[in-house]
């Protein structure tokens, strides 16, 4: 584990430094993060950010800001919260719907896994009907940047981390759908 100002840091606090910190550890070029409104901001920063609407602004290198990706806290306790994706009249619906879960787990040996673990598919009727990999492809920058500014931050800090290798399976929905 790191330290903060010294100090040695615990998996929680960890955990809520980056939470309360998350547009730091993730790459600017592909997304810029953002308190919904105000109110949402002092949630974000508050001990519970139960019900916090927060905001990835997408970005491409070519096009600027490409879409806007609304996201709700909706589950939430010591070890990790969960964003589930959600519509407002700002943004419009998410490119995606979905949950993605940010948590830690104790291993054996002493150690922690930091995580990020999602479940999502395209929203839009064009996007399911033709498929769109440069929502997929940004949001796998976005979520590596996440992991490797960590690790980062980690190192940096005293501590020691490396980050796993992250996958990603996308099946194709109409074969998903005849399995229910």
């Amino acid at each position: 584990m790191p330290k903060y100002n010294g100090v040695d840091v615990t998996p929680e606090q960890l955990l809520t430094y980056i939470r309360v910190n998350l547009g730091s550890f993730i790459d600017k070029n592909v997304a810029e993060f953002r308190p919904y409104s105000i109110e949402d901001r002092g949630k974000w920063q508050s001990p519970n950010p139960m019900n916090t609407v927060v905001t990835f602004d997408i970005k491409d290198k070519n096009f600027g800001n490409i879409d806007d990706a609304s996201v709700m806290v909706t589950n939430f306790s010591s070890r990790g919260w969960m964003f589930s994706t959600v519509q407002n009249p700002d943004d419009n619906q998410h490119p995606v719907s979905g949950n993605r879960f940010f948590g830690y787990k104790s291993n054996n040996d002493g150690s922690y896994t930091f995580f990020a673990i999602g479940a999502d598919r395209l929203t839009g009727y064009l996007d399911n009907r033709f498929g769109d990999p440069l929502a997929f492809l940004q949001a796998n920058k976005l979520w590596e940047s996440f992991q490797l500014n960590i690790v980062n931050f980690v190192n940096k800090n005293g501590g020691k981390a490396t980050a796993l290798p992250s996958f990603s399976i996308q099946p194709t929905w109409k074969h998903v759908k005849r399995i229910f």
